[in-house]
């Protein structure tokens, strides 16, 4: 297992204490494309922010491909995200003054990564349909276009897991297929990890299983 939840609980603090993930526990196998849906308000993006070492949760486990990534000092945290998990976002999370070339090139230059980390956001924006649109800038492309640059982005540093928070919430429904035929093509043709929040019901054909939750608990998982 590439992922391992146990037990996590997720409470925000306050004159009334909020919870927001109850007790979370399971498992996401190297190489799936796992979708978490539910009502608004059930903890998605709440439980992807925890995985992605976003946020910390109150209390529980999370192992990443071994490691217990919850006990890392948030330096080292920081190393880990950058090294190993790739993020997709709702509004894209790029950087108006750069190209498109250069926001996908820039977590790799974090690493050091010079002409060669240049080369491979060439090679992956074309892998996303954007050969020619290179020299782009973030207000000269659709949201379609943006989308496909930040998943060319989340790729950069070749992570184990890649997690996208209602990637296609933006996006017309034309837009929204092509982004996730991308992500099914990712995951198929080069076995890459990835968990997904959606809420829309049509992407379940897209995924191998969905985890629904409920009030911040796991009500089922579904294999599609």
């Amino acid at each position: 297992m590439i992922i391992t939840v146990d037990n996590l609980i997720k409470t925000y603090a306050g004159r009334v204490p909020t919870p927001a993930l109850r007790g979370v526990s399971f498992d996401v196998a190297a190489g799936e494309f796992v979708a978490v849906m539910g009502r608004s308000g059930s903890g998605k993006s709440t439980l992807l922010h925890q995985l992605g070492l976003l946020d910390q949760p109150t209390s529980g486990k999370i192992y990443i491909d071994g490691a217990d990534v919850l006990a890392l000092a948030e330096t080292d945290k920081a190393g880990f995200r950058l090294r190993s998990l790739g993020y997709v976002f709702q509004e894209y999370a790029l950087i108006t003054e750069l190209t498109a070339l250069e926001n996908v090139w820039l977590p790799a230059r974090a690493l050091g990564a010079g002409r060669a980390g240049r080369d491979r956001a060439a090679e992956l924006l074309d892998l996303v349909g954007l050969k020619g649109r290179h020299g782009h800038y973030p207000r000269e492309l659709s949201g379609g276009e943006q989308q496909r640059v930040a998943v060319a982005r989340a790729l950069i540093n070749r992570p184990k897991i890649v997690f996208a928070d209602e990637p296609t919430a933006n996006l017309d429904s034309a837009s929204a297929r092509v982004v996730l035929d991308l992500f099914r093509g990712l995951n198929r043709d080069l076995g890459q990890t990835i968990v997904m929040v959606t809420h829309e019901p049509d992407d379940r054909q897209y995924v191998s299983r969905v985890v629904w939750l409920r009030d911040g608990l796991i009500d089922r998982i579904e294999s599609v």
